[in-house]
């Protein structure tokens, strides 16, 4: 019985320090900003894909539209006329086309963006903007100055969610944390294509090809990059919000979605989440047992995820207490759409059904 409380101790021990160097690592993370060139001022084509009327979209459009960088221009991509999104795009007399191209298996944001490509060819700098985004003025700007460095393939950013309903709109919040504290490190940083920018030189004569068939058009344009031998850029100051109004049905759908997307982009996703998971909730578990049976000396153990969740707290758009225990529950929650999301066969997204390779 000590021989196996030894074990477990030295356990706790090697992975609060493991938790301990990934968390330090992640606060030393420093904007590449000041390096680039704030007078790079390309012609930019915002490509703006859109099905349906994603929560609170005028304001949406509104904070696209107002940006301090004036050499660029919104072209939306829909499915069809009926769609209830055209009206308001012609009230902010926001161009759009019909997305009516051809592609195998491919998702209807990837249709709608390889579209407004094949159309609008006249570009230095194409950017692709999910409708759900409420952006600063200087959102364009700080997104498309990375790529003066030529070394740099991509600039990209990532959400905060901000709740504007009940429970399941914090739980969001915080669940989205994960995405941040991956694009702050090289190893795990990756294209989201909710905010994503790229030079009309890497579109070259294989560019559709490698696009086109696939379902998530981040995961296409970031193997496109990293074939070519180009760095991602992580534009944190052009960071942007997601207002959400989610319940749990809508929550646990949208991030089993996610996951397994990232999952079918990259195995390692499924590997050092399942690692990471279920290394924190042995660590909490055996804090809990080993305080009661043993010694309560051994909560002291609770400090690494009292410090995640601290830190949850302090990057939140929204401050609350709350977040405290949210942090806590998605320790448990996250291994569930790890588990969910592998296990995946197929998606829906936005009413269609597509498979996953």
């Amino acid at each position: 019985m000590v021989l196996l409380q030894l074990v477990i101790t030295a356990w706790m021990i090697l992975i609060s320090i493991g938790f301990l160097i990934i968390n330090f690592s992640n606060l030393k993370y420093q904007d590449e900003s000041e390096k680039l060139n704030y007078g790079y001022n390309p012609k930019v084509l915002v490509i703006l894909p859109v099905k349906g009327l994603d929560f609170e979209f005028e304001k949406n459009l509104e904070s696209l539209i107002n940006q301090d960088y004036k050499n660029f221009k919104i072209v939306a991509s829909i499915d069809d006329e009926n769609d209830p999104a055209a009206e308001i795009l012609k009230k902010y007399h926001i161009p759009y086309i019909i997305a009516d191209t051809e592609c195998n298996n491919c998702s209807g944001k990837v249709r709608a963006i390889k579209a407004v490509l094949n159309k609008f060819k006249d570009a230095d700098v194409y950017v692709i903007a999910d409708s759900d985004i409420r952006v600063a003025k200087d959102w364009l700007r700080n997104l498309i100055n990375p790529l003066s460095n030529k070394e740099i393939g991509i600039s990209t950013t990532f959400p905060s969610f901000y709740p504007e309903g009940g429970f399941w709109t914090k739980v969001k919040m915080v669940w989205g944390l994960v995405g941040e504290s991956m694009m702050s490190s090289q190893l795990t940083r990756f294209a989201w294509g909710g905010s994503l920018a790229f030079r009309k030189d890497l579109i070259d004569d294989t560019f559709m090809q490698k696009f086109e068939g696939n379902i998530s058009d981040d995961i296409a344009i970031l193997r496109i990059a990293k074939d070519k031998g180009l760095k991602i850029h992580y534009a944190k100051n052009s960071r942007v919000n997601v207002h959400s109004d989610d319940d749990f049905k809508k929550f646990f759908e949208w991030s089993n979605r996610q996951t397994a997307l990232s999952i079918n982009g990259s195995e390692k996703v499924f590997i050092f989440g399942i690692i990471y998971y279920f290394a924190m909730i042995f660590l909490i578990l055996a804090s809990l047992v080993l305080a009661y049976k043993v010694s309560l000396w051994y909560l002291i153990f609770l400090a690494i995820p009292l410090l995640i969740s601290f830190n949850n707290y302090r990057k939140v758009v929204k401050r609350s207490l709350i977040v405290i225990p949210i942090s806590f529950f998605l320790f448990f929650f996250y291994p569930i759409n790890l588990l969910i999301g592998n296990s995946k066969k197929e998606i829906t997204w936005r009413g269609r059904t597509y498979r996953l390779r």
